[in-house]
């Protein structure tokens, strides 16, 4: 079906007074819309997203086996305001779409948060209509941010994509396709704006689709699956669909995997196994939100699946939704159930290093063999990494480093004694590097050497 061209509308046209009280209101969206979402919707800038500063940059920390959450959003518009999709912002914050409901009709809002949690109103529909529902959200490396709504009927003009550039100029995406778009549950689009992913659960299918200057959109299948829920790309362009088997991996060849989750129940919510949104750190762990099993799954890069502990602070019903990822260890997490928007920080677990040398009463000449062996307590898998060794007396060490077995979390180096080792000790240190999920760590051993008789 082809949709009806593509209409945009000027951000420098007069706003009106804002109805309902936001945090620092920058954008409206008013009246019924006669072209698309938007039609002649009047709306003010702020030029959010490039005009943030953004913040320093994080420690480069992962998994660990306690987490907390931190809540920026508990939004109350004169009844509800439920979060729905989020996106990650390079100015280290996040778009969030929420549906505001004043006890009779949905509004869409779209607002973009702080890493302080401080709120700014980007848009906002007044008056109800086929889109009430907040849609699930995308960004591309411009800045512009890309609102998806699902259709109210098979034969609509629905769904639709928006796209808000960082100027305020809005504009719909016309979807042309050769079935019936009838739902968008998530979409997502590469860092140049050029290629547009659609999920449409009400057709078992993922539409893949390239942007035109028109603003139209021509798609053709990506991937077929049942019920695809949620859609990321890594930054090699790899593309994650989360469907009821678990979750699928479209590489930039079309090279399709399946990557399956454990403990999966067969929910009635948008798709059948109550799993809602993938994300995808940046060392290749991929976490899974599953509402139904009020749950986040991380599978590491090691295709090693663990479930996060999550502690909500209040013993309140963990229900998540949608996730992003801001930096390298801060997961944000919608719960539209809960009306509230979650920041998870995730960081490295510890390890221990320990050294053993045999003999460890060694004699000059001879040699002595010191293994190093890193132990961890968190289930994430064996350490990985590197182990630097130094060594406190004249002897030499048969290497300066060794890298640690996959299987064991073991390796060893050779020190030599010399004659000024002879009737002292001598101290071998090793240090651990760490690796994606755990932290670095010291140890040591004395060796005693005597000179042989």
């Amino acid at each position: 079906m082809t949709h009806a061209a593509a209409t945009t509308t000027s951000p420098r046209a007069a706003f009106a007074t804002t109805r309902h009280p936001q945090p620092s209101p920058s954008g409206r969206l008013l009246g019924p819309a006669a072209a698309g979402l938007f039609g002649a919707a009047a709306l003010a800038v702020s030029g959010l997203g490039p005009s943030v500063a953004p913040a320093q940059a994080e420690t480069a920390t992962t998994l660990t086996t306690v987490q907390n959450l931190s809540i920026i959003s508990a939004k109350q518009w004169g009844g509800y305001a439920r979060p729905r999709g989020i996106v990650a912002d390079p100015a280290a914050g996040v778009d969030i779409s929420y549906s505001l409901w004043d006890g009779r009709d949905w509004f869409p809002q779209l607002v973009w948060a702080a890493p302080d949690g401080t709120q700014t109103t980007l848009l906002q529909r007044d008056a109800a209509g086929p889109e009430d529902y907040a849609g699930e959200l995308a960004r591309d490396g411009h800045g512009n941010i890309y609102i998806g709504f699902s259709a109210s009927s098979p034969t609509s003009e629905w769904p639709l994509v928006i796209r808000r550039a960082p100027s305020g100029w809005v504009s719909n995406i016309a979807l042309q396709t050769s079935t019936n778009n009838q739902s968008i549950t998530d979409l997502a689009v590469n860092s140049e704006s050029t290629v547009l992913y659609v999920a449409d659960p009400g057709q078992n299918r993922v539409d893949k689709g390239t942007i035109n200057a028109d603003n139209t959109a021509t798609l053709s299948l990506a991937l077929s699956c049942s019920a695809p829920s949620g859609l990321t790309l890594d930054a090699q362009g790899n593309l994650y669909v989360v469907c009821t088997d678990g979750v699928h991996k479209v590489t930039p060849a079309g090279v399709q995997s399946l990557i399956a989750v454990s403990g999966l129940s067969t929910g009635t919510g948008q798709n059948g196994s109550g799993i809602k949104d993938v994300a995808v750190d940046p060392y290749g762990d991929i976490f899974v939100s599953d509402r139904d099993n009020r749950r986040l799954v991380a599978i590491g890069s090691d295709g090693i699946q663990r479930t996060i502990p999550v502690n909500t602070g209040g013993g309140r019903i963990f229900v998540p939704w949608s996730i992003a990822f801001v930096g390298p260890n801060k997961l944000y997490i919608t719960e539209p159930d809960n009306n509230f928007v979650d920041v998870l920080t995730l960081s490295k677990a510890p390890s221990t290093t320990t050294v053993s040398c045999t003999p460890s009463a060694a004699v000059y000449p001879g040699i002595t063999t010191c293994t190093v062996s890193v132990t961890v307590t968190a289930d994430l898998g064996n350490p990985t990494g590197t182990v630097s060794w130094a060594a406190g007396g004249s002897g030499t060490l048969s290497d300066k480093s060794c890298a640690l077995s996959s299987v064991s979390a073991k390796c060893s180096v050779k020190y030599t004694t010399t004659a000024t080792d002879a009737g002292r000790t001598v101290s071998i240190a090793a240090t651990y590097s760490g690796d994606t999920h755990y932290k670095a760590s010291e140890g040591k051993a004395i060796v005693s050497v005597t000179k042989a008789v």
